[in-house]
């Protein structure tokens, strides 16, 4: 649950503390977690609590956890045969109301994104030093988690009781100076606190009912949902591991991952050996 659309998103640190942080200080803040039966959740999306303060979102959630796995195995994996060679890590749900979205940020994984209802904007930016530079990455900031509660106040306008966000100081991190978010904004860009986003490189994929994304492994993206025609956005996707290495955000070091290169043989030569040579080269 969070008071905005963007998920595990910078927000201004004084909204934490007003005289401990300064304007321009940010913390990511990490969404409100909830648990409630999955009807619940579903009453939820269509209530009156669904509002421009108070977004629901189902996200990182294991399939194998929904009805003892069957729902993965339900799944029909023939149109992954071209991600064979990646070794699957997670195969995770995601379902909003189409109000959902996350902050611009980079993962470790390569990552697959089929949309099974709705569409989802990816706004990406390749992990080139001049666009991390662009995005003002590597702003050190910390790290905390919301909050959220009903209160025992009963809103004149719906019969319900009112709910609110608590964000408790005491729960910050320390300053992690390697976040793999920025607080930048694509789709709503603020040129004049960040001027040098305006040199961006951004690609930008709706991504369709019945279509896949590849979401290169450490690519920048932003995420914004858009629902169907019952207000529903659905998704499902596969982290694999990285293709690279790439441990801090400023880094320009690359290491190939050696779990794709077997001893003694490089993974081109592998894949050649089995009819299904790589469109790419791992050693270029």
């Amino acid at each position: 649950v969070s008071p905005n659309p963007y998920f595990d998103g910078p927000e201004e640190a004084t909204l934490w503390d007003k005289e401990q942080f300064q304007k321009g200080e940010y913390v990511v803040a990490r969404p409100a977690q909830l648990t409630v039966p999955f009807e619940k959740y579903v009453q939820l999306l269509k209530s009156p609590y669904s509002d421009n303060s108070t977004y629901f979102y189902l996200q990182y959630m294991p399939l194998k956890l929904f009805n003892g796995g069957k729902l993965a195995d339900d799944i029909d994996r023939s149109s992954l045969k071209f991600a064979d060679f990646l070794d699957e890590k997670l195969q995770l749900l995601w379902l909003g109301d189409g109000r959902n979205g996350g902050a611009i940020h980079n993962d470790r994984q390569e990552n697959l994104m089929a949309m099974i209802s709705g569409t989802k904007v990816f706004r990406l930016v390749p992990p080139l030093p001049e666009m991390t530079d662009y995005l003002y990455a590597g702003m050190p900031m910390r790290g905390g988690s919301l909050k959220f509660r009903w209160t025992k106040t009963v809103d004149p306008a719906t019969g319900l009781f009112k709910t609110e966000f608590v964000r408790d100081i005491n729960s910050l991190s320390e300053v992690n100076p390697y976040q793999s978010y920025t607080a930048v904004r694509i789709d709503k860009p603020e040129y004049e606190r960040f001027p040098k986003s305006k040199k961006l490189n951004v690609i930008e994929c709706h991504v369709k009912q019945g279509e896949i994304l590849y979401n290169p492994a450490h690519w920048w993206h932003e995420v914004t949902s858009t629902g169907d025609s019952t207000g529903k956005s659905l998704g499902v996707n596969w982290f694999f591991a990285p293709l690279y290495n790439h441990i801090f955000t400023n880094d320009t070091f690359w290491e190939p991952n050696r779990n794709y290169m077997p001893i003694g043989k490089p993974i081109e030569t592998v894949m050649k050996e089995k009819n299904t040579p790589l469109k790419f080269s791992l050693s270029s």
